[in-house]
């Protein structure tokens, strides 16, 4: 009894405050002696308490909080990109018999300097399947002043395609993170309207609860 109680008292706080939302514009249209309060409507009764009631900008709040999280979990989807560069110098002295042996190749040094250099790039996308491709490119070169006075360079391409082989290829692993988001934001919205409802109602029946106060005080006045 207990439960179907507090079941029918939602049911009905939802049902009042829904009621009370889709005549607003009625009320609207309404003389104001027939809608309460002279020169203040239920309506602005309503508009007053939303407009500023707190608890209704902090649900708001949540709901931006709960999207911004949603658009940060669609992120992982999106195409990644990449890119690095290094650059290394290092100078290594010559024993004795290294320089004599540079000596006689024309080479007067007493160190060997090498430079090297390196580039890369590369692009990832990871598809909500639980696939995920992307190339890379990798740039090297090195000189010296002894062995490679010209120079070596070195260049790789790789494509790696990297797939899930356990049955649904990993799409509820992959995707849990977008969607317990998503189901955030929809109990955040489904929170707020909870709260603005809860508002609407409460607002209605303390304004109606004047009115009827100020009907009794009128007809004792008046007996």
């Amino acid at each position: 009894m207990i439960v179907v109680s507090a079941f029918s008292m939602y049911v009905s706080k939802r049902a009042i405050a829904s009621g009370l939302m889709s005549l607003l514009p009625l009320t609207l249209s309404l003389p104001a002696q027939t809608a309460g309060v002279p020169g203040f409507t239920i309506l602005d009764a309503v508009r007053s308490s939303v407009a500023l009631n707190p608890l209704i900008r902090a649900a708001e709040q949540d709901v931006d909080a709960s999207l911004a999280r949603k658009q940060q979990a669609s992120g992982a989807f999106d195409l990644n990109y990449g890119a690095a560069a290094k650059q290394g110098h290092t100078e290594t002295p010559l024993t004795d018999y290294d320089h004599a042996i540079a000596l006689s190749a024309g080479i007067d040094t007493f160190s060997q300097s090498q430079n090297a250099t390196d580039l890369s790039a590369q692009s990832n996308k990871l598809l909500r399947s639980g696939i995920s491709f992307g190339p890379t490119i990798d740039l090297t070169r090195v000189t010296d002043n002894l062995e490679n006075l010209g120079g070596i360079s070195r260049t790789n391409v790789n494509f790696e395609v990297t797939i899930p082989l356990l049955r649904g290829r990993g799409r509820d692993a992959v995707t849990a993170p977008e969607r317990a988001a998503a189901q955030a934001v929809e109990a955040s919205a489904l929170e707020k309207d909870e709260t603005i409802a809860g508002l609407v109602y409460s607002t209605a029946a303390s304004y109606w609860n004047y009115v009827a106060a100020l009907d009794t005080l009128q007809i004792r006045r008046a007996s």
